[in-house]
């Protein structure tokens, strides 16, 4: 008798856990004040919210001006929208355990229970960087300014990390406080530590992780051009410290990826078209990943934002007027300190 109260309370308690944790198969929304607009799967129009009502993933929510809502995953774990907001609440088709809200706009705030990551996993995407939610609560603010779109990112306990072109941020904590901005053609990032200390990761010229230390003031810029040949991207890095110091400069060149020789008609391929291919694949597997390849592995899904597959193509780069060399620790065109 004993053993089946045990094995009884056991199954109750995992089942309450389960019931608490996993996000539902459907999203709702409650707390509407002003207006607050759905764009459903398959429709091409907004139409008021309907409150505490049930919505399948890829929904658009848009707020309008003094106004806002919660969209609830499961019990403990929501999303508060502000007002002017636009966001497309997704899920992976080959996962539907990993939810994506695509900020578009506009300030929203996550309430995540500490443990949700056990059934569930959450990605932030921003045309700036994409996050990857722990739990507890941050928020993320979404806006254009001229030729910028930024992403302004609080922490307030809790911790999240984020994945970003040739950089990564593995942790945030409480009171850690950024922004992260990129040019509308993906060939400039700026990440400003507004408050908190936290390691940044990086590769130098040789490809081998290397760590940098942010504290409040500190500021990284990244640059990216296409080179001449079109076969590699130019990276410049330019570390700077809170009193506007270089704390550290390094440029290298990295592979773009080109569609597979087999594709050509067999009288097109280089002569040495097997060997060729044998010693990239075998490169290949010894050369550190991209950040798009470790974010896919991450997510096991190739990202569906447009930016970033934009990024994978690199059809929107400019292309140098001159070589870079791979080894060189000079900035071309640098922006001043303190500028953009």
């Amino acid at each position: 008798m004993k053993m089946f109260l045990c094995a009884v309370c056991t199954l109750l308690s995992f089942s309450a856990t389960l019931s608490a944790n996993q996000f539902e198969p459907l999203f709702r929304i409650l707390a509407i004040e002003g207006e607050i607009l759905v764009q459903t799967p398959g429709t091409d129009t907004f139409t008021p919210a309907r409150e505490n009502r049930a919505y399948h993933y890829g929904t658009t929510v848009k707020s309008g001006l003094n106004s806002s809502a919660r969209i609830i995953f499961s019990e403990g774990n929501e999303c508060l929208l502000d007002a002017d907001v636009m966001v497309i609440v997704m899920e992976n088709a080959n996962n539907p355990t990993q939810k994506r809200l695509r900020l578009l706009n506009g300030r929203i705030t996550l309430n995540l229970r500490e443990e949700f990551q056990d059934l569930n996993s959450l990605l932030v995407e921003t045309p700036s960087a994409v996050l990857i939610a722990r739990g507890g609560r941050f928020s993320v603010t979404m806006r254009t300014e001229g030729d910028m779109q930024i992403a302004a990112i609080a922490v307030q306990r809790g911790g999240l990390s984020i994945e970003g072109p040739h950089y990564n941020i593995a942790e945030l904590k409480r009171d850690d406080t950024l922004t992260v901005a990129n040019s509308r053609d993906k060939t400039f990032t700026r990440i400003r530590v507004v408050r908190g200390a936290f390691s940044m990761e990086y590769r130098d010229q040789d490809g081998i992780p290397q760590f940098a230390e942010l504290t409040t003031g500190s500021t990284v810029k990244i640059w990216r051009r296409r080179s001449v040949t079109g076969q590699t991207v130019v990276v410049t890095i330019l570390i700077t410290t809170a009193g506007g110091d270089i704390e550290r400069t390094i440029t290298y060149a990295e592979a773009i990826e080109r569609p597979d020789d087999a594709e050509l008609p067999e009288f097109e391929r280089p002569a040495d078209y097997f060997e060729v291919r044998r010693k990239l694949e075998q490169e290949a597997d010894e050369r550190p990943k991209t950040w798009w390849q470790r974010l896919r592995e991450r997510t096991s899904d190739r990202p569906e934002r447009p930016d970033i597959d934009d990024l994978d193509e690199w059809d929107d780069f400019p292309e140098l007027t001159t070589p870079v060399p791979t080894t060189t620790t000079t900035i071309p065109s640098v922006t001043p300190v303190g500028r953009l």
